[in-house]
Parts: C-alpha cells; structure tokens; sequence
C-alpha cells in the first residue's frame, strides 16, 4: 500500500530551473528582451500553468490528498475512493467524510471496489482511543497512526 507522497522527478525540477532568471543574460532589455518579456520570465517559474511552483505545489497536494490514509491491517481509510485500486487488493477501503464520519465501505476483490457487507454491524466507528461506550452491533476499528 501506498505510504509516501510521490516529489518532483528531477526531470520536473529541471523544468522549473529552466525557467528561473538565472538562464536570462545579465542585461535582458539589451539583449533583445522587451520588458512584457523579462516579467514573463520572472514569474513565469513560479506562476505558469506548467513547470511551475505553483503547478508542482498543485501536484504534490493532488498526491497527498490521494495517498495520505490511515491504515491498520487490512483497513485503510480515505476521503475519496482511489482511482488506481491495484495496490489495496484484499483490503478494506473505508472513505470519510470531513467530520471523520464513515460513509461508505468497499472491499476490494480482482481490482474492483465492492460494497463491503459488516453482518450484524449497524454502524463503523474509527478512533485512536479506547473504544466508546457500549459496542454493540457496531463494528469498531483502532486506528494507529505512525
């Protein structure tokens, strides 16, 4: 199972360096650069919709929103069912919503996610602590983060 958040290829930072004023010539305005061209080029590193910070931010946060989970055995919790199941065969997927409540749950067979049936579980209760109160018809996991 997935565990780390993917960085930069060193062929995308790249991309960004290239794009840095350190590869423009010393005088721009000089050298031929108007100067729509040199602001261009200044935030164009940080700013542009490819090979920018701002795009490798968007990129690594679009990651971690994928990956980043809460797992414990065979039960990993997201807040959105992946789209790439390959690496959660066996496994249950819970899916969370903002206020960590358990809307769904799926158990993934030959790559695909299927509606996952607890028995007599009325309701699936996920905590780091003690388990709350009275348990009964209730499915409850304790969740260990690192």
């Amino acid at each position: 199972m997935p565990n780390n958040v993917q960085k930069l290829t060193p062929e995308e930072k790249e991309a960004i360096i290239q794009k840095s004023p350190i590869y423009m010539p010393t005088n721009p305005t000089q050298s031929g650069y108007t100067d729509a061209q040199v602001k261009q080029k200044l935030s164009g590193m940080v700013t542009d919709e490819q090979n920018s910070v701002l795009a490798a931010l968007d990129k690594v946060v679009d990651n971690v929103n994928t990956t980043l989970s809460i797992s414990v055995g065979n039960v990993v919790i997201f807040s959105a069912l992946p789209v790439d199941l390959t690496p959660y065969e066996d496994m249950y997927i819970l899916i969370k919503d903002a206020n960590n409540n358990i809307t769904n749950s799926y158990f993934v067979d030959n790559g695909i996610a299927v509606q996952a049936r607890f028995g007599t579980a009325s309701n699936i209760i996920v905590s780091n602590n003690e388990p709350p109160g009275q348990l009964t018809g209730d499915l409850w996991y304790d969740i260990v983060e690192p």
